[in-house]
Order: C-alpha cells, then structure tokens, then sequence
C-alpha cells in the first residue's frame, strides 16, 4: 500500500528543497538531482578504471607471492606419539592474517592409529 500522506519533498535531499528553486517542478529537480548523482559515480568509475591495472597487477604479485610460499614450505619428520610411527602428510593450509606473517600450517595422521596432529612450517604446534 502506498502512503499518499507523504509529500514528494520528503524523498529529496535537503539542498534540493532550497526555496529559490521553488519556481522548478518536482520532476526537474529529481533529474537535475539524479544527474549530478551520476556525474559523482561517473568519476568515480573512471578514477577506478584508470587504476585497474596496477590494482591488478599488485593483486596477482601478491598471489605469486602466497603461492610461492604455499609450494615452497617443506615439512618437517614428526613421529606418533602413541606407537612411534612417522606421521604422513595428508594435507596443507595456508594461514594468511593480517597481524601476522604467512605460515603454512601441516597436518599428519598416523597410518597405524590415525592420531592427528597439526605443525606449522616453523615448528610450532
């Protein structure tokens, strides 16, 4: 249902409500309005499209980077606990925050009594 108590003005901003533009129709000021609302996005996608490409290109380097290290981590020999076994690799994470460095995180299982465990590539647990 639609509320037809409510004036058209109610809709604008403030600054289009000046009583100097009262001599303007409703209809004109909402498309001079809509108009200068799309010039501000109009520029505003043109300052985006003129940086694309280094955004893009900082974006992939930082991917490399991440794979890089992702492929790069080697895993350390740990042993079961339990019946001192060499523990298997089953499978990788890369942990990425932003208060801290990348760590890539490995996780073992026993093949004999599938205890797991989880070991950073720096040796922490």
């Amino acid at each position: 249902m639609v509320d037809k108590s409510r004036n058209d003005d109610d809709k604008l901003p403030e600054v289009m409500k000046d009583p100097k533009l009262k001599d303007l129709t409703e209809e004109k000021k909402k498309n001079d309005w809509l108009r200068s609302i799309n010039i501000v996005v109009y520029s505003i996608k043109i300052s985006r499209f003129k940086e694309k490409k280094s955004t893009l290109e900082e974006w992939m380097g930082r991917d490399r980077e991440k794979q890089d290290r992702f492929d790069n981590a080697s895993e350390e020999a740990h042993y079961c606990p339990n019946d001192d076994v060499l523990l298997e690799v089953f499978m990788k994470s890369l942990h990425d925050r932003m208060d801290e460095d990348l760590k890539v995180l490995f996780f073992y299982k026993c093949p004999r009594c599938n205890y797991r465990e989880g070991w950073y590539e720096t040796g922490e647990k």
